[in-house]
Protein backbone atom coordinates (compact mmCIF):
# COMPACT_ATOMS: atom_id res chain seq x y z
CA UNK A 1 0.00 0.00 0.00
CA UNK A 2 1.18 3.55 -0.60
CA UNK A 3 1.69 5.50 2.57
CA UNK A 4 0.69 8.93 1.27
CA UNK A 5 -0.99 10.46 -1.75
CA UNK A 6 0.05 14.04 -1.11
CA UNK A 7 1.97 15.16 -4.22
CA UNK A 8 5.05 17.30 -4.19
CA UNK A 9 4.68 20.75 -5.72
CA UNK A 10 8.08 20.94 -7.35
CA UNK A 11 7.31 18.68 -10.34
CA UNK A 12 6.81 20.20 -13.81
CA UNK A 13 3.14 20.83 -14.55
CA UNK A 14 3.22 19.91 -18.21
CA UNK A 15 0.90 17.04 -19.27
CA UNK A 16 1.95 14.17 -21.50
CA UNK A 17 -0.09 15.40 -24.45
CA UNK A 18 1.47 18.86 -24.28
CA UNK A 19 5.01 17.55 -24.57
CA UNK A 20 5.64 15.80 -21.26
CA UNK A 21 6.60 12.16 -21.70
CA UNK A 22 8.53 9.72 -19.56
CA UNK A 23 8.54 7.06 -22.27
CA UNK A 24 8.20 7.19 -26.06
CA UNK A 25 9.33 3.71 -27.11
CA UNK A 26 8.91 0.29 -25.59
CA UNK A 27 10.44 -3.09 -26.38
CA UNK A 28 8.82 -6.23 -24.99
CA UNK A 29 8.13 -9.83 -25.93
CA UNK A 30 4.53 -9.69 -24.66
CA UNK A 31 2.02 -7.13 -23.41
CA UNK A 32 -1.60 -6.59 -22.39
CA UNK A 33 -3.52 -3.60 -23.74
CA UNK A 34 -6.78 -2.00 -22.58
CA UNK A 35 -8.47 1.31 -23.18
CA UNK A 36 -11.33 3.44 -21.86
CA UNK A 37 -11.65 2.01 -18.36
CA UNK A 38 -13.47 5.15 -17.16
CA UNK A 39 -12.77 4.39 -13.51
CA UNK A 40 -15.26 6.41 -11.50
CA UNK A 41 -14.93 5.26 -7.91
CA UNK A 42 -17.70 2.67 -8.18
CA UNK A 43 -17.23 -0.86 -6.92
CA UNK A 44 -18.11 -2.45 -10.28
CA UNK A 45 -15.34 -0.69 -12.14
CA UNK A 46 -12.88 -1.17 -9.32
CA UNK A 47 -13.52 -4.93 -9.43
CA UNK A 48 -13.01 -4.90 -13.19
CA UNK A 49 -9.75 -3.04 -12.78
CA UNK A 50 -8.52 -5.60 -10.24
CA UNK A 51 -9.27 -8.33 -12.78
CA UNK A 52 -7.31 -6.44 -15.43
CA UNK A 53 -4.28 -6.10 -13.16
CA UNK A 54 -4.44 -9.80 -12.31
CA UNK A 55 -4.80 -10.84 -15.97
CA UNK A 56 -1.91 -8.64 -17.08
CA UNK A 57 0.29 -9.93 -14.27
CA UNK A 58 -0.50 -13.53 -15.24
CA UNK A 59 0.25 -12.87 -18.92
CA UNK A 60 3.50 -11.10 -18.18
CA UNK A 61 5.02 -8.05 -19.82
CA UNK A 62 3.75 -4.50 -19.47
CA UNK A 63 0.13 -3.47 -19.07
CA UNK A 64 -0.47 -0.63 -21.53
CA UNK A 65 -3.46 1.61 -20.82
CA UNK A 66 -4.57 3.64 -23.83
CA UNK A 67 -6.17 6.58 -22.08
CA UNK A 68 -9.45 7.53 -20.45
CA UNK A 69 -8.38 5.34 -17.56
CA UNK A 70 -10.35 7.71 -15.33
CA UNK A 71 -13.76 9.22 -15.91
CA UNK A 72 -11.96 12.55 -15.62
CA UNK A 73 -8.70 13.77 -14.14
CA UNK A 74 -8.46 17.42 -13.20
CA UNK A 75 -4.78 17.62 -12.25
CA UNK A 76 -2.38 16.67 -9.52
CA UNK A 77 -4.68 18.10 -6.82
CA UNK A 78 -6.92 15.10 -7.47
CA UNK A 79 -4.32 12.95 -5.71
CA UNK A 80 -5.26 14.73 -2.49
CA UNK A 81 -8.96 13.84 -2.73
CA UNK A 82 -10.78 10.59 -1.99
CA UNK A 83 -11.96 10.29 -5.60
CA UNK A 84 -10.11 7.32 -7.17
CA UNK A 85 -8.08 6.78 -3.98
CA UNK A 86 -8.62 3.01 -4.10
CA UNK A 87 -7.74 2.85 -7.79
CA UNK A 88 -4.56 4.89 -7.26
CA UNK A 89 -3.55 2.55 -4.44
CA UNK A 90 -4.17 -0.48 -6.68
CA UNK A 91 -1.92 0.98 -9.39
CA UNK A 92 0.82 1.85 -6.90
CA UNK A 93 0.65 -1.56 -5.24
CA UNK A 94 0.95 -3.25 -8.64
CA UNK A 95 3.96 -1.24 -9.80
CA UNK A 96 5.69 -1.47 -6.41
CA UNK A 97 5.37 -5.26 -6.63
CA UNK A 98 7.16 -5.21 -9.97
CA UNK A 99 4.35 -4.93 -12.51
CA UNK A 100 5.09 -2.60 -15.41
CA UNK A 101 2.25 -0.21 -16.30
CA UNK A 102 2.42 2.28 -19.16
CA UNK A 103 -0.14 5.09 -19.37
CA UNK A 104 -0.95 6.74 -22.72
CA UNK A 105 -3.20 9.68 -21.72
CA UNK A 106 -6.62 10.14 -23.27
CA UNK A 107 -8.90 13.12 -23.67
CA UNK A 108 -10.29 12.64 -20.14
CA UNK A 109 -7.00 12.23 -18.29
CA UNK A 110 -4.45 14.23 -20.27
CA UNK A 111 -3.45 16.09 -17.09
CA UNK A 112 -1.59 13.14 -15.60
CA UNK A 113 1.94 14.37 -15.00
CA UNK A 114 5.27 13.57 -13.36
CA UNK A 115 3.69 13.77 -9.90
CA UNK A 116 1.14 11.14 -10.89
CA UNK A 117 3.96 9.00 -12.26
CA UNK A 118 5.96 9.36 -9.04
CA UNK A 119 3.03 8.48 -6.78
CA UNK A 120 1.75 5.54 -8.84
CA UNK A 121 4.94 4.17 -10.38
CA UNK A 122 3.50 4.16 -13.91
CA UNK A 123 5.42 5.25 -16.97
CA UNK A 124 3.66 7.98 -18.92
CA UNK A 125 3.82 8.24 -22.70
CA UNK A 126 2.93 11.15 -24.93
CA UNK A 127 0.12 11.16 -27.47
CA UNK A 128 1.48 7.93 -28.95
CA UNK A 129 3.74 5.07 -28.01
CA UNK A 130 5.95 3.10 -30.37
CA UNK A 131 6.06 -0.54 -29.27
CA UNK A 132 8.12 -3.39 -30.66
CA UNK A 133 6.47 -6.54 -29.39
CA UNK A 134 6.79 -10.15 -30.53
CA UNK A 135 8.35 -9.15 -33.85
CA UNK A 136 5.82 -6.43 -34.69
CA UNK A 137 6.11 -2.65 -34.71
CA UNK A 138 2.98 -1.15 -33.14
CA UNK A 139 1.72 2.42 -32.93
CA UNK A 140 -0.40 2.78 -29.79
CA UNK A 141 -2.46 5.88 -29.05
CA UNK A 142 -5.71 6.84 -27.36
CA UNK A 143 -7.39 7.58 -30.71
CA UNK A 144 -8.90 11.05 -30.34
CA UNK A 145 -6.36 12.46 -32.78
CA UNK A 146 -7.96 10.31 -35.49
CA UNK A 147 -11.31 12.08 -35.13
CA UNK A 148 -10.18 14.74 -37.61
CA UNK A 149 -13.73 15.52 -38.78
CA UNK A 150 -14.63 16.78 -35.31
CA UNK A 151 -13.25 20.28 -35.74
CA UNK A 152 -14.92 21.60 -32.60
CA UNK A 153 -13.32 18.93 -30.44
CA UNK A 154 -9.85 19.62 -31.81
CA UNK A 155 -10.29 23.35 -31.24
CA UNK A 156 -11.23 22.70 -27.61
CA UNK A 157 -8.42 20.16 -27.29
CA UNK A 158 -5.88 22.81 -28.21
CA UNK A 159 -7.34 25.33 -25.75
CA UNK A 160 -7.43 22.91 -22.81
CA UNK A 161 -3.84 21.87 -23.43
CA UNK A 162 -2.52 25.42 -23.49
CA UNK A 163 0.40 25.62 -21.09
CA UNK A 164 -1.15 28.39 -19.02
CA UNK A 165 -4.39 26.44 -18.47
CA UNK A 166 -2.41 23.31 -17.64
CA UNK A 167 -0.36 25.28 -15.10
CA UNK A 168 -3.50 26.66 -13.48
CA UNK A 169 -5.15 23.25 -13.36
CA UNK A 170 -2.23 21.90 -11.36
CA UNK A 171 -1.95 24.90 -9.03
CA UNK A 172 -5.56 25.79 -8.20
CA UNK A 173 -7.17 23.98 -5.26
CA UNK A 174 -9.30 20.92 -5.92
CA UNK A 175 -12.49 22.66 -4.79
CA UNK A 176 -12.05 25.10 -7.69
CA UNK A 177 -10.88 22.75 -10.44
CA UNK A 178 -13.10 19.76 -9.68
CA UNK A 179 -16.45 21.47 -10.46
CA UNK A 180 -14.98 22.91 -13.65
CA UNK A 181 -13.76 19.49 -14.80
CA UNK A 182 -17.10 17.90 -13.96
CA UNK A 183 -18.93 20.63 -15.87
CA UNK A 184 -16.73 20.13 -18.94
CA UNK A 185 -17.36 16.39 -18.76
CA UNK A 186 -21.13 16.84 -18.70
CA UNK A 187 -21.02 19.40 -21.51
CA UNK A 188 -18.94 16.99 -23.59
CA UNK A 189 -21.50 14.23 -23.11
CA UNK A 190 -24.31 16.51 -24.28
CA UNK A 191 -22.22 17.61 -27.26
CA UNK A 192 -21.46 14.02 -28.32
CA UNK A 193 -25.17 13.21 -28.41
CA UNK A 194 -25.70 16.00 -30.98
CA UNK A 195 -22.74 15.29 -33.25
CA UNK A 196 -23.13 13.80 -36.74
CA UNK A 197 -21.95 10.20 -36.95
CA UNK A 198 -19.19 11.13 -39.40
CA UNK A 199 -17.41 13.08 -36.68
CA UNK A 200 -17.27 9.91 -34.59
CA UNK A 201 -15.45 7.92 -37.26
CA UNK A 202 -11.65 7.50 -37.28
CA UNK A 203 -9.77 9.09 -40.16
CA UNK A 204 -8.38 6.08 -41.99
CA UNK A 205 -6.18 8.27 -44.17
CA UNK A 206 -4.39 9.46 -41.03
CA UNK A 207 -4.05 5.85 -39.91
CA UNK A 208 -2.71 4.85 -43.34
CA UNK A 209 -0.02 7.55 -43.14
CA UNK A 210 1.20 6.13 -39.83
CA UNK A 211 1.24 2.59 -41.17
CA UNK A 212 3.14 3.69 -44.27
CA UNK A 213 5.85 5.20 -42.03
CA UNK A 214 6.93 1.73 -40.95
CA UNK A 215 4.39 0.36 -38.48
CA UNK A 216 2.73 -3.03 -38.79
CA UNK A 217 -0.36 -2.04 -36.84
CA UNK A 218 -2.12 0.92 -35.22
CA UNK A 219 -4.06 0.19 -32.03
CA UNK A 220 -6.29 2.71 -30.27
CA UNK A 221 -9.42 3.14 -28.19
CA UNK A 222 -11.64 6.24 -27.90
CA UNK A 223 -14.29 5.30 -30.51
CA UNK A 224 -16.00 2.74 -28.26
CA UNK A 225 -16.65 0.30 -31.07
CA UNK A 226 -14.53 -2.75 -31.82
CA UNK A 227 -12.86 -2.65 -35.23
CA UNK A 228 -10.19 -4.80 -36.88
CA UNK A 229 -9.42 -3.64 -40.40
CA UNK A 230 -6.76 -3.67 -43.09
CA UNK A 231 -5.88 -0.06 -43.94
CA UNK A 232 -3.62 1.36 -46.62
CA UNK A 233 -2.34 -0.06 -49.87
CA UNK A 234 0.62 -2.06 -51.09
CA UNK A 235 3.70 -2.48 -48.93
CA UNK A 236 2.54 0.29 -46.60
CA UNK A 237 -0.74 -1.39 -45.65
CA UNK A 238 -1.27 -2.63 -42.13
CA UNK A 239 -3.68 -3.52 -39.40
CA UNK A 240 -5.93 -0.98 -37.67
CA UNK A 241 -7.55 -2.10 -34.43
CA UNK A 242 -9.95 -0.07 -32.30
CA UNK A 243 -10.43 -1.66 -28.90
CA UNK A 244 -13.80 -2.20 -27.33
CA UNK A 245 -13.98 -0.02 -24.18
CA UNK A 246 -12.88 -1.92 -21.10
CA UNK A 247 -15.69 -0.32 -19.10
CA UNK A 248 -18.35 -2.33 -20.98
CA UNK A 249 -17.25 -5.94 -20.52
CA UNK A 250 -13.60 -5.83 -19.55
CA UNK A 251 -12.13 -6.12 -23.06
CA UNK A 252 -8.38 -6.74 -23.25
CA UNK A 253 -5.92 -7.44 -26.04
CA UNK A 254 -2.90 -9.61 -25.26
CA UNK A 255 0.03 -9.97 -27.64
CA UNK A 256 2.88 -12.47 -27.46
CA UNK A 257 4.90 -14.79 -29.71
CA UNK A 258 1.80 -16.96 -30.29
CA UNK A 259 -0.29 -14.13 -31.72
CA UNK A 260 -3.03 -11.71 -30.67
CA UNK A 261 -5.70 -12.73 -28.17
CA UNK A 262 -8.76 -10.92 -26.86
CA UNK A 263 -10.74 -11.55 -23.69
CA UNK A 264 -13.64 -10.02 -21.82
CA UNK A 265 -12.96 -10.14 -18.09
CA UNK A 266 -16.38 -9.06 -16.83
CA UNK A 267 -17.35 -12.62 -15.92
CA UNK A 268 -14.01 -13.36 -14.27
CA UNK A 269 -11.11 -15.47 -15.65
CA UNK A 270 -11.68 -16.58 -19.22
CA UNK A 271 -9.77 -18.30 -22.02
CA UNK A 272 -8.48 -15.63 -24.47
CA UNK A 273 -9.67 -15.91 -28.08
CA UNK A 274 -7.16 -15.68 -30.92
CA UNK A 275 -7.84 -12.87 -33.40
CA UNK A 276 -6.38 -12.08 -36.79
Amino acid sequence: MISALSPATSEPATPASAGFSLIEELDCDRCTIASDLHLDGTTRREVGFRRLLDAARAHGGPLILLGDVFEYWFGRQQLQTDLYRREIELIADATHSGQSIVFVPGNRDFLVDATFARVTGVRIAGDALSVRCAGQHLHLTHGDLFSTADVGYHRLRGILRHRMLVFLAHQLPAWVVHPLALGLRRQSERSIARKPMITMEPDRNAVAEILASGFDAVICGHFHQLRDERVGAGAGAGRFVVLEPFEDHGYTLSIDERGWFCARLEQGPTVPTAIG
